[in-house]
């Protein structure tokens, strides 16, 4: 049996699997985003399997085997012929993901840190609306105007009701 065959909570450091171009994906689970365990194999130059074996001794270091949180799921990487296929991947929240790699070389911890900072910023920008320049009063006024003409367009359409 394939360790891609397995779930994250079933795998075992004696299981192997060949390893594959990965495609990036960051999830973000409501607002907690999450980095998973091809992104940082990835990131890393490390194999998949040996970043899953890490993972899952850093946490039963941290959690004991009992009471091992749920950061397990899958996801899918390219196959070399093009094909797809779904492995089983760790999603770790930022402090996981940080005490993982504080036992990697200053390289690939600066290559993990550099992109949290990267997701962080998209998470920023992706869901708080850039606000105008306000020391430049003529740009101040076109973002209003602007947001204005939106909120119309939306009224007109019926997506938000008219205010009283």
């Amino acid at each position: 049996m394939l360790r891609s065959d397995l779930s994250p909570q079933q795998w075992s450091p004696s299981t192997t699997t060949p390893t594959t171009a990965a495609t990036l994906s960051t999830v973000a689970y409501g607002a907690a985003l999450t980095m998973s365990s091809l992104e940082i194999a990835e990131l890393t130059g490390k194999r998949h399997d040996n970043v899953m074996r890490d993972i899952r001794s850093m946490l039963v270091e941290l959690y004991g085997e009992g009471r091992l949180p749920s950061f397990g799921g899958t996801s899918k990487v390219t196959q070399p012929n093009g094909g797809e296929r779904e492995v089983p991947c760790f999603n770790l929240p930022k402090r996981e993901t940080m005490i993982l790699v504080s036992g990697y070389s200053v390289v690939l911890r600066s290559r993990i840190v550099d992109r949290w900072m990267e997701l962080e910023e998209a998470a920023k920008s992706a869901f708080a609306p850039a606000l105008p320049d306000f020391t430049n009063p003529a740009r101040a006024a076109i973002a209003w105007a602007e947001q204005y003409e939106r909120a119309e367009k939306e009224r007109r359409r019926g997506d938000i009701p008219p205010t009283p």
